[in-house]
């Protein structure tokens, strides 16, 4: 998480396992970014195996980019000081 919030500190790591095989130490973990970040996921992963190999050179990253959260919303939500009608409107009554 340390490294990722460096990165981005809007990012948040998650599900982060260990694995270790006869040839090869794996970290994998999903990444979780804010919908505001528009590079494309290639470009993501990329990134951060660069960053890591600098402090973790014998590790094999397998990053898993989601992109389920959003940091702000420009739209109303309906109920809540809109002009948009709520489930609860006297238009269906």
């Amino acid at each position: 998480q340390e490294t990722a919030s460096g990165i981005d500190p809007k990012a948040k790591v998650s599900n982060m396992q260990q694995f270790k095989t006869s040839d090869e130490h794996i970290l994998s973990f999903d990444l979780l970014l804010p919908d505001t970040d528009n590079h494309s996921d290639t470009k993501i992963r990329e990134h951060y195996r660069e960053i890591s190999k600098k402090s973790y050179p014998d590790f094999t990253l397998i990053i898993t980019i989601q992109r389920a959260y959003q940091v702000s919303s420009k739209e109303p939500v309906p109920g809540k000081n809109s002009d948009l009608p709520d489930d609860n409107s006297a238009s269906d009554k």
